[in-house]
């Protein structure tokens, strides 16, 4: 039996049962109501509590489809935004997911692209530091449908083809990221001279794209790694030692500086172990290069304790630490 529709308003909305009967219930009138034709306080109670839920239902839908629901909206994503940064940077993966997932959702509709795009590809990034691989390449994936153009996404998208050793996808994604970067922005020209090195092909060019790369930032220790790692590849092992001890001691330098300052509240502390962590590991990335540079330099002994400090740091290409 097919059931009949609901009652509605004069704005078609849905009445719940009883909520359209003009009866009331006089609460100065001191005659005992009939059992049988009056409803329990308790009914009436549920019947007022169910209409204000309903009403409030209603009111919620107007305003998010107004003005004011969607400033409301944009400064729910906003909020988000913010405390996924912060929980990411205790070390709440989990946590900063969610809330970077909840704001996704809560983009309104017509939002900006832009931003779309760049929220799918750090929650890509935290995905994939979250060891969450398939899930990350969904999420990279759909920011590059949004917005074709955004090197970033190319980038994060090329260290999950490296995770999957498939090292042609992942130049040819680190190609498109040099394609699209903006010309300050000398991050993609490293990204692809740090892929070619891992690859072991297109050394030279390789060597070309971190000259870039350093011409616009001259003291980053990661830089001076890349060129020191490509040495490497190319046999220039004297070469690639002196980039390799600048980056260290650049690299070690720059990690006292940000992870030992005193602490004075829980959060800070947590935010400091996690720094510490992260550092370790990019440290330990290095470590491991410095380590095969003074092996194949003869001097195993100095190779044998920078390889073990790499592992005990966290060294891990399996777990992306490379």
């Amino acid at each position: 039996m097919n059931r009949s529709e609901p009652p509605v308003d004069e704005h078609g909305f849905p009445l719940p049962r009883g909520f359209d009967d003009d009866r009331r219930v006089d609460f100065d009138d001191q005659t005992k109501p009939s059992p049988r034709t009056a409803a329990p306080k308790s009914k009436l109670r549920l019947r007022r509590l169910l209409s204000i839920v309903l009403l409030l239902g209603i009111v919620g839908a107007i305003v998010a489809e107004s003005p004011l629901g969607s400033a409301g909206r944009q400064m729910w994503v906003q909020f988000l935004i913010r405390r996924a940064d912060k929980r990411h940077a205790i070390g709440d993966l989990d946590s900063a997911l969610a809330d970077l997932s909840s704001a996704i959702d809560w983009m309104p509709e017509g939002a900006n692209r832009e931003l779309l795009a760049r929220l799918r590809t750090t929650a890509a990034r935290l995905r994939l530091e979250n060891q969450q691989v398939d899930a990350a390449l969904d999420e990279v994936n759909r920011a590059i449908e949004i917005n074709s153009k955004l090197a970033d996404a190319y980038i994060v998208r090329s260290q999950i083809w490296q995770r999957h050793d498939d090292q042609a996808k992942a130049l040819a994604d680190l190609d498109l990221a040099v394609k699209f970067r903006a010309p300050a922005d000398p991050g993609p020209l490293n990204a692809r001279a740090y892929g070619r090195a891992l690859a072991g092909i297109d050394l030279e060019d390789g060597l070309d794209d971190v000259q870039r790369a350093l011409s616009l930032w001259p003291m980053s220790f990661e830089y001076l790694d890349t060129r020191g790692y490509l040495y490497y590849r190319m046999g220039k092992y004297h070469e690639a030692l002196a980039d390799l001890e600048q980056a260290i001691s650049l690299g070690e330098r720059q990690r006292a500086l940000t992870v030992e300052q005193p602490t004075h509240d829980i959060t800070s502390r947590k935010r400091l172990e996690w720094l510490a962590r992260k550092w370790d590991e990019i440290m330990s990335v290095l470590y491991q290069h410095r380590g095969e540079v003074f092996e194949k330099l003869g001097q195993h002994e100095r190779a044998a304790d920078d390889l073990g400090k790499a592992e005990r740091l966290g060294y891990n290409p399996a777990k992306g630490v490379y």
